[in-house]
C-alpha cells in the first residue's frame, strides 16, 4: 500500500520547477528557449526558419562553401550564379562610442579570395547560448559568413576570442551585487543569490524604459569596441554604472549582432511581465531574412549518455525499475535466507609462535645458563645493525660508534653505552642473571627509539 500510494503521489502531485540552463528550442523549464521559438513566425512574420544542430562550420560547408582550407584547384567565377545585389538592413546608429582612439580601422577579412559556393538570398544566422561554443574554424566561417553580406547574432557570455579580435572587441566582466529571492536556487548546503540589472535599448525611436532582470544575469560588457564599425544598441545598468552590452559591428558587407546577457531571452524572461518587449526590439535589429537557429543545445540535452538516463527520465518507466529492484530486495532477504545452509564456525588458528618463545624460554631458564642468551641476543642485534644500516661489526671501535650515531640519531651517550656493554660481555666468561636483564633493557631501548 505504501508503494501504491508513492507512485500515485509521484504521477499526480505538484512537480518541483526545473532550474536547469538548458537553452534548447524544445525546453518548457525557466531557462529554455520553447517561447522564443515559438513567437519566431510572430517577430519574424516574412522569415523562413532552419535548425541547425551541428556546428556553424559543417552548416555552411554543407549549405553555402566549399571547403575554406582546401587545396583543390581554383573555381572559376563562370561556375557561380551572379549574386544580386542586397540593399544594407540597417537600423539608424543611434550612437558610436570610441572606447579605445588607438584602434586601427577593421580591415575586411576573407579566408580565400571570393571562392565561395554563391547563394541566392542573405541569411541571419541565431546563435543564443551561455556559453558559444564554437570553434576557430567555425569563426573563420561565420566571419567569412558575414562578409559575403550576411548577418550574425550572438548572445553568450563567452564569445569566441577571434571573433571578437577580428572585430577589434574586448569585453569584461563587473562582480555584480547579489540578491536572496525567495525562488533562489538551493542545491544543499549550497545557496545560489541572483543580481538585479536593468536593461535598455539605445533607439530613440523607442521609450526610455528600463527592463529588469534578476536570474541568471552577468555583469559582462564591452570595455572596446572599433568606434568606424560599431553602432551601441543598448546597456545594462547596476546600481549607479552603466555599461555597453549590445552592439552592431560591420564586417565585410554585413553585420554582427553581439549581446551580453543570452537569458533575456529564456523563458522565465520572456514570460516575465513587459520583459517580452525587451526581447522583441532587440530581435528587431536583425535583418527580416531568413534565420538559421543554432539549436546545438538541443542536441546535448537529449544525447543518452547512459542506459538508465532515459528510463529514470520517463515517471512509469522510473518507477517500474525501483520497483523491480524492491522485489529483487525483498526475495533476497525472504527467500535466499530460508535456502542458505547454516555456515559452520571455523575456529581462530592458535598462535604457536607465542607458544614456542615460551617453550625456549622456560628451557634457558631451567638450566640457569644465561650465557648462551647473552651471546645470541649480541649476533641477532649485530647482524640487525649490518642489515639495517650497513655497518661492518668486526671492530666496535670509535668509528664504528660515531657511524652507528650518525644513522641512528640516538645520544652518542646511549651509543657508547651499548657498545661498550656488548664488548664487555664478549669478554666474561661466565655471565650473572642481571647483566643479561640490563643488555635485554638496553638493546629493547634501542629498537624503541630507531624502528
Amino acid at each position: 500500500m505504501l508503494m501504491i500510494f508513492f507512485v500515485i503521489n509521484d504521477t499526480t502531485g505538484t512537480k518541483p520547477v526545473e532550474w536547469k540552463v538548458t537553452f534548447s528550442k524544445d525546453d518548457k523549464s525557466p531557462y529554455g528557449l520553447q517561447v522564443l521559438f515559438n513567437e519566431m513566425e510572430q517577430l519574424f512574420p516574412d522569415s523562413a526558419v532552419e535548425v541547425s544542430s551541428v556546428t556553424p562550420y559543417q552548416y555552411l560547408l554543407d549549405n553555402f562553401y566549399y571547403d575554406l582550407y582546401e587545396d583543390d584547384e581554383e573555381v572559376t567565377d563562370e561556375d557561380y550564379l551572379e549574386q544580386e545585389s542586397i540593399k544594407d538592413v540597417t537600423v539608424e546608429e543611434e550612437q558610436f562610442y570610441n572606447l579605445n582612439d588607438s584602434v586601427a580601422t577593421l580591415e575586411d577579412t576573407t579566408y580565400v579570395d571570393d571562392e565561395y559556393l554563391d547563394y541566392y538570398d542573405p541569411k541571419s544566422f541565431l546563435i543564443i547560448n551561455p556559453n558559444a561554443e564554437i570553434d576557430d574554424i567555425s569563426c573563420d566561417y561565420l566571419l567569412d559568413f558575414v562578409s559575403d553580406g550576411n548577418a550574425v547574432m550572438i548572445a553568450s557570455y563567452n564569445f569566441p576570442s577571434k571573433i571578437l579580435d577580428s572585430l577589434y572587441a574586448q569585453v569584461n566582466n563587473d562582480v555584480l551585487p547579489q540578491l536572496e529571492l525567495e525562488d533562489s536556487l538551493s542545491i544543499g548546503n549550497i545557496h545560489f543569490k541572483d543580481s538585479e540589472l536593468k536593461l535598455t535599448l539605445a533607439n530613440k525611436h523607442w521609450d526610455a524604459k528600463s527592463y529588469t532582470y534578476n536570474k541568471g544575469m552577468e555583469g559582462v560588457y564591452f570595455s572596446q569596441l572599433d568606434s568606424i564599425h560599431t553602432t551601441v544598441l543598448g546597456y545594462h545598468q547596476f546600481e549607479n554604472t552603466r555599461r555597453i552590452n549590445f552592439v552592431k559591428i560591420q564586417y565585410g558587407d554585413g553585420f554582427f549582432y553581439l549581446h551580453t546577457q543570452p537569458f533575456v531571452f529564456t523563458n522565465y524572461n520572456l514570460l516575465k511581465s513587459g520583459n517580452a518587449a525587451y526581447a522583441a526590439h532587440a530581435l528587431s535589429y536583425i535583418p527580416d531574412w531568413d534565420i538559421i537557429w543554432d539549436d546545438r543545445a538541443t542536441l546535448n540535452q537529449n544525447r543518452i549518455d547512459n542506459p538508465l538516463r532515459y528510463l529514470l527520465s520517463q515517471p512509469a518507466l522510473r518507477w517500474a525499475w525501483y520497483i523491480a529492484l524492491l522485489g529483487i530486495l525483498f526475495f533476497i532477504i525472504f527467500k535466499a535466507k530460508r535456502r542458505q545452509r547454516i555456515v559452520p564456525i571455523i575456529e581462530k588458528l592458535p598462535n604457536t609462535s607465542i607458544d614456542f618463545a615460551k617453550t625456549i624460554g622456560n628451557l634457558y631458564y631451567q638450566q640457569g645458563k644465561p650465557q648462551d642468551i647473552v651471546n645470541k641476543k649480541i649476533t641477532f642485534f649485530l647482524e640487525h645493525i649490518r642489515n639495517t644500516y650497513l655497518l661492518d661489526t668486526q671492530n666496535l671501535n670509535d668509528d664504528f660508534k660515531k657511524k652507528l650515531q650518525s644513522k641512528t640519531g640516538m645520544p652518542q651517550i646511549e651509543i657508547e653505552r651499548l657498545v661498550d656493554y656488548i664488548i664487555k660481555l664478549n669478554k666474561l666468561k661466565e655471565i650473572p642473571e642481571t647483566s643479561l636483564v640490563l643488555l635485554h633493557n638496553m638493546i629493547d631501548n634501542f629498537y624503541k627509539q630507531t624502528l
